[in-house]
C-alpha cells in the first residue's frame, strides 16, 4: 500500500511532457535509474521502474539513513526519552572513559550531531576489516580537532552513533522503533529495516531498506509538517527545525549552488527545498512552496556530477516550471504511460562490433594466463555466442563465471558468497544479484558493465583489450565496502592449448 493516491500530472499541474523531458535527459547523461516518483498535493503524478525493479522492491538507501534515523531521534525527544541538549557521552557510559575523553568530544551534544557540527573532520571508523569491529565505542575514544557545535563537517560515525542511541533509550533498533510509532500507521512494508554494522548496531548512516513509495513517504510526513491523516506523528518544531538551514554546510567555501544549508541529518537545497540524500542518487526532495516531491532509487556511483546532475535536470525541466497553466493532454499521458511500463537500462556500447568479427573469431573462449595483478586472478576468458557472453576467470576462491548480454543486461548472480551481508564484516554466504551488458567499443576492445542491484549497490566496469596473443585487463569498481577485489590492471598471454 502507498500512501499516495496515482491521478494524471496535469491534474496537479505537471505536464506529461515535462516529465518525458527530464527521462529524455536522465537517460542522455548516462544517469542509471532504478525508479522515481513524481507527486505533488500528496498525489502521485508520475512512478516508473527500470527492468528487474518494482513498487515491492525493498531498495539500499545509503546515507539517506542518515534522516531517518533523525525522525528516530525526534519521535524519541518527542516521548522524553532524551534531550536534544544532552551530551552524546551521558548515554553511553560504559564507553566513556571520564579521564581520557577528549574535551571537544566530551561536548558533543546530540544536536550537534543531528547537524553534523561535532568536533570531527575525520571519520573515527573505517573499513572493519582493516580499522575494527568497534564503531560505536571509536566515537568516544578519538580525539576530536574543533570545538563541537561551531563548524560543519559531514560526520557518518556521529549519524551512526545517533542509531545506537534511539536502540540505548528504547530498546529497539532505530527503524523498528519508527516503524512501531510512525510507519506501521502509514501502511509501510513491515520489512523495512537497517542492515547492521560491524558491532550489531543499526548502520544508520547508510543501512537502511525501504520500498520506494515509502521512502517518499517519510519525505511527505515532514513537508506536512509531521502530521498524518490529522494526527502529529512527530513534533511540528522537531520538523521544522529538521528541514531548516540550521547550518552552512558550505564550510570550505565552493561555488556549489546547492549548498544552502543543513538541518537535522538533511540537506537543504535552493527554493527552500529540502532533500534526503544518500550514495548512488537515492533521494527524495520536497520543496514545500510547491507541495512537490520527487524520489528516485539509481546507482550513479559511477557519475562524475551523480546527484547534483538529477537536481540539475529536476529544477530545469520540472520544479522551475511549476505553476505555468497546464492543460489536459491525452495523447502526451498516453505516450508517458507507455513509456513508464517500459523502462529499460541503456546497454553497454556495441558501437565497433563490425570492426570486432576477426578479433572474436581470433580470441572467442580462449584463456590468457595473467602475470600477478592487484585482482588476484590467475587466468581470464572471453567467449560470445551472439548476443549473449560469459567472462571467465579464477582466483583464490575459485573458478568464476558471469553471464552478461549483449544490446542488453543479462540478470546473474555475481560469482562470490564473501560480499558483506546484513552485518558489515560478517559474509552474505550468497551470490548478490548482478545484471551486466557488454560490447565492442574498439576493434580489439571488449567492456562488460556490470551493476550489483542487492541490499549492495555497485557498478563494476571490466575493459578487455587484444592484440596478437597479448590480453590488458582493466577492472574498476565503483561500490563501497565491497568489491574491492576488483580493482586494478592486468596484462599475459593466450595459453597455447
Amino acid at each position: 500500500m502507498s500512501i499516495f493516491e496515482p491521478v494524471r500530472p496535469e491534474s496537479v499541474g505537471i505536464s506529461p511532457v515535462w516529465i518525458e523531458k527530464f527521462l529524455d535527459h536522465i537517460s542522455a547523461e548516462g544517469l542509471c535509474f532504478h525508479g522515481f516518483m513524481i507527486c505533488r498535493d500528496g498525489k502521485c503524478a508520475a512512478e516508473g521502474y527500470w527492468e528487474g525493479y518494482g513498487p515491492e522492491y525493498l531498495h539500499r538507501l545509503y546515507s539517506s539513513t542518515k534522516s531517518f534515523a533523525a525522525m528516530a531521534v525526534g519521535v524519541a525527544a518527542d516521548n522524553g526519552l532524551l534531550d536534544l541538549d544532552d551530551p552524546i557521552k551521558k548515554y553511553f557510559p560504559d564507553m566513556v572513559d571520564e579521564e581520557t575523553i577528549d574535551p571537544w568530544v566530551a561536548g558533543i551534544t546530540i544536536r550537534h550531531m543531528l547537524t553534523m557540527s561535532t568536533a570531527y573532520s575525520r571519520p573515527t571508523y573505517d573499513d572493519p576489516y582493516v580499522h575494527g569491529y568497534d564503531w560505536t565505542a571509536s566515537y568516544f575514544r578519538c580525539k576530536g580537532d574543533h570545538p563541537s557545535g561551531m563548524l560543519y563537517h559531514y560526520d557518518s560515525c556521529g549519524s551512526y552513533v545517533l542509531g545506537a542511541l534511539v536502540k540505548r533509550v528504547t530498546g529497539k533498533p532505530f527503524m523498528d522503533y519508527l516503524y512501531e510509532k510512525v510507519f506501521s500507521e502509514m501502511g509501510f512494508d513491515p520489512g523495512t529495516r537497517c542492515i547492521e554494522g560491524p558491532d550489531g548496531e543499526s548502520w544508520a548512516g547508510s543501512g537502511g531498506m525501504a520500498r520506494l513509495c515509502d521512502f517518499a513517504a517519510a519525505t511527505q510526513l515532514l513537508l506536512d509538517g509531521g502530521r498524518y491523516q490529522g494526527r502529529q506523528l512527530i513534533s511540528e518544531q522537531f520538523v521544522r527545525d529538521a528541514i531548516s538551514p540550521l547550518v552552512d554546510n558550505n564550510t570550505e567555501g565552493t561555488t556549489n549552488p546547492w549548498l544552502c544549508g543543513y538541518g537535522y541529518q538533511i540537506r537543504v537545497l535552493k527554493d527552500g527545498a529540502f532533500a534526503f540524500v544518500g550514495l548512488g542518487s537515492q533521494l527524495s526532495v520536497a520543496i514545500p512552496k510547491y507541495n512537490f516531491l520527487f524520489a528516485c532509487n539509481a546507482d550513479t556511483t559511477a557519475s562524475h556530477g551523480g546527484h547534483y546532475q538529477i537536481f540539475d535536470i529536476l529544477w530545469r525541466e520540472i520544479v522551475e516550471k511549476l505553476g505555468t497553466p497546464v492543460e489536459p493532454d491525452d495523447a502526451a499521458a498516453a505516450h508517458l504511460n507507455e513509456r513508464l511500463a517500459n523502462l529499460k537500462f541503456t546497454p553497454q556500447s556495441n558501437r565497433a562490433a563490425e570492426a570486432a568479427v576477426s578479433t572474436l573469431a581470433r580470441i572467442n573462449g580462449k584463456r590468457w594466463k595473467l602475470e600477478p595483478n592487484a585482482m588476484g586472478i590467475d587466468w581470464i576468458s572471453l567467449s560470445i555466442d551472439g548476443d549473449q557472453g560469459k567472462l571467465s576467470w579464477h582466483n583464490e576462491r575459485g573458478d568464476k563465471e558471469l553471464n552478461f548480454a549483449i544490446g542488453g543486461y543479462a540478470v546473474d548472480g555475481f560469482p562470490e558468497t564473501h560480499f558483506p551481508g546484513e552485518r558489515l564484516g560478517y559474509p552474505a554466504e550468497r551470490e548478490f544479484r548482478a545484471m551486466s551488458s557488454g560490447g565492442w567499443t574498439e576493434a580489439g576492445k571488449f567492456v562488460i558493465r556490470t551493476y550489483i542491484a542487492d541490499i549492495y549497490i555497485g557498478t563494476l566496469n571490466t575493459a578487455l583489450s587484444f592484440a596478437g596473443d597479448e590480453i590488458g585487463v582493466c577492472m574498476s569498481k565503483n561500490a563501497q565496502f565491497f568489491l574491492k577485489e576488483y580493482n586494478g590492471w592486468a596484462g599475459g598471454k593466450m595459453i597455447q592449448e
